[in-house]
């Protein structure tokens, strides 16, 4: 790789670094693949990352990974603990309020926001789908969050439509 400089002139060497959960399963299943394992969806300015882990079981946990490797699992109080169910962190703010979604045990999705202190809310777009259907899997779908707790995203609606929503706490 090469090295690069900000806008400060700063030389910068870039580097990849690899990580998996703990508790992480290390076989693929076709349960989860291609989604067994650990996976990293969001990462703040703070160098903070949010993902889930499937474990053994084929079971999804959230986690929080800082800066300084130390790796914080979490679920739903409300999530199921079934074979692709579960919970996953999908977006971090620079506040370290994590926005995500959990499957229920009827495999419908669900949207959180998990604050820094490890409190949840949980929540659906009115007009979600509350049946999981081949080939999706109905429900709401937290993808980002904003400073002010604000969370956008999709749901897919009982006739497999998807929809834009907007969560304000």
């Amino acid at each position: 790789m090469q090295e690069e400089q900000d806008q400060h002139g700063c030389t910068h060497d870039p580097k990849l670094i690899e990580f998996d959960a703990p508790a992480a399963g290390t076989v693929s299943s076709p349960v989860c693949a291609p989604f067994c394992g650990t996976t990293a969806y969001a990462n703040d300015n703070l160098g903070e990352i949010v993902g889930y882990y499937t474990d053994t079981n084929i079971v999804p946990h959230g986690f929080l990974r800082t800066r300084d490797s130390h790796l914080t699992t979490f679920d739903v109080p409300s999530a199921a603990t079934g074979p692709g169910q579960g919970s996953a962190g999908m977006s971090i703010n620079l506040l370290g309020t994590v926005a995500g979604v959990f499957a229920d045990a009827n495999n419908v999705m669900h949207g959180f926001s998990r604050s820094p202190r490890g409190t949840f809310a949980t929540f659906d777009a009115p007009d979600a789908g509350t049946v999981a259907t081949q080939p999706f899997q109905e429900g709401t779908r937290p993808s980002t969050n904003n400073l002010q707790g604000t969370v956008a995203g999709w749901y897919i609606d009982a006739d497999g439509l998807n929809h834009g929503f907007v969560w304000n706490p």
